[in-house]
């Protein structure tokens, strides 16, 4: 899957499709990869967030379930945010990494899993 999200705008992803998704979860952009011992420097500065730490994604909303299968929408600085909502990162291409709801998904190290 690939997604393309512009500079001096703001970012949504449509429909990332994935097994076992819900309501909730998270994604977090990433420079280089999602494995866990790839913990400083991969967050992507810059990068709209409601949190402390670039890049992480508001919650997801569930677009389309069937049996395991399904669809997520998912948004930067829309519920809130600690910068702005426009991305201000330099055009690049960027990991997406997920992390599900009810674990943490507050810190690099919570989005382990590439989406």
């Amino acid at each position: 899957q690939s997604f393309i999200c512009m500079t001096n705008e703001p970012c949504a992803i449509s429909q990332l499709q994935g097994r076992y998704l819900a309501n909730g979860d998270r994604v977090m952009i990433k420079k280089e990869s999602c494995r866990p011992d790839w913990v400083f420097n991969t967050t992507v500065s810059a990068w709209p967030s409601e949190t402390f730490i670039w890049g992480i994604s508001d919650t997801a909303k569930m677009s389309f379930q069937v049996d395991d299968a399904s669809t997520q929408d998912y948004a930067w600085a829309v519920d809130g945010t600690t910068s702005y909502r426009e991305v201000r990162a330099e055009g690049s291409f960027y990991r997406i990494c997920w992390c599900a709801n009810g674990f943490s998904c507050e810190e690099a190290t919570d989005f382990v899993v590439d989406a």
